[in-house]
């Protein structure tokens, strides 16, 4: 009876800890020399009725200012894990020609509604943009988010 107990408990914390982390919000980031491209989602489990909010940035990193030759665009692209439908593309693109240093661009998106579940999303270059003779396409890798 004690074993039965003991393991009752274990699997209310296992449950507990396992909810606590779809309630996180979830980030990935990637770099270059020069540049961070940034995704994050509220967290990564959400009820059918709840609005997702996906917030992205492009922040430069380098030292001197920068004059861009072919200007950065990005599509932050959400996608059904099943069936491999696009359910949304949204276009982020940064408006500016030059950029400073720690100088950044965000796209916010608030209040998608996905039906039940599981879809991937990402931020990927639409093209390469270029500084000088340097060309560049950064995108993040994508992660999963459930409706449940």
């Amino acid at each position: 009876m004690k074993g039965f107990a003991i393991l009752a408990v274990y699997c209310l914390v296992l449950l507990g800890c396992s909810s606590e982390r779809s309630l996180v919000p979830i980030q990935k980031t990637e770099e270059t020399d020069n540049f961070r491209l940034i995704l994050e989602v509220n967290k990564g489990e959400f009820q059918e009725d709840e609005g997702i909010l996906i917030n992205s940035s492009f922040e430069y990193t380098g030292e001197k200012e920068i004059r861009f030759d072919q200007q950065p665009a990005f599509v932050i692209v959400v996608w059904n894990e099943e069936s491999g439908e696009i359910a949304r593309m949204i276009e982020f693109n940064v408006v500016e020609k030059t950029m400073t240093k720690g100088e950044a661009y965000s796209k916010e998106i608030n209040d998608i509604h996905l039906a039940k579940g599981k879809y991937g999303i990402v931020v990927q270059a639409s093209s390469a943009f270029s500084v000088g003779v340097r060309s560049y396409v950064i995108n993040t890798t994508p992660f999963l988010v459930e409706i449940k």
